[in-house]
């Protein structure tokens, strides 16, 4: 059975942002709800191969467009004027909105979503991959990224005191190591 996000009671279109984390998860904000889910989640999946669908396929195009998908782009046909139905009716469903989630701007020939759709981060998405494919080979993961801390971690539990004692030393400094004066100053 699909799920159904829970959307704030006063919210609309405009107030939800969707985020492909990787091509089958994505992040979802509205105002002060927060979630992860996936396409099967979202009702998104072929029930016949378990896949996701043609309608997470077409949301997920429409990301790589931020949002908009025009019919110059070659991505657009005549099958996307049924999964833009499709799409809109698990969206409304999903979110518990009502109206379109994605329009036909028949102006400038295209599809928009009005909501903020952000496509796949391929750097971090490029990360989540290795690892996950690390570890179904059982090799090691990969190296941790330079900006991390290369300390070894401490068990759960234990406390690095070195930063407190640091801390103690300056506070000790600053109350009690006065600057000396100079026996050279005019009179």
């Amino acid at each position: 059975t699909p799920e159904r996000f829970l959307t704030p009671a006063e919210a609309n279109w405009g107030d939800v942002s969707i985020e492909f984390i990787d091509g089958h998860t994505v992040s979802i904000r509205c105002q002060s709800a927060l979630g992860t889910c996936n396409y099967t989640q979202m009702n998104m999946v072929d029930r016949r191969n378990g896949n996701p669908d043609v309608q997470w396929q077409f949301l997920h195009d429409l990301a790589e467009g931020r949002g908009s998908m025009s019919s110059v782009s070659g991505l657009s046909d005549r099958k996307n004027v049924k999964r833009k139905q499709t799409l809109n009716e698990r969206l409304a469903a999903f979110f518990g909105l009502e109206g379109e989630a994605v329009t036909w701007d028949a102006g400038a020939s295209e599809y928009r979503c009005r909501f903020q759709l952000i496509p796949i981060d391929r750097i971090r998405a490029q990360a989540s991959n290795s690892i996950r494919e690390s570890e179904l080979r059982g090799e090691p993961p990969p190296p941790r990224p330079v900006f991390e801390s290369s300390a070894p971690r401490r068990a759960a539990g234990t406390i690095n005191r070195f930063p407190l004692r640091f801390c103690y030393f300056l506070l000790y400094l600053a109350l009690f190591e006065r600057p000396q004066t100079s026996s050279l100053a005019p009179n």
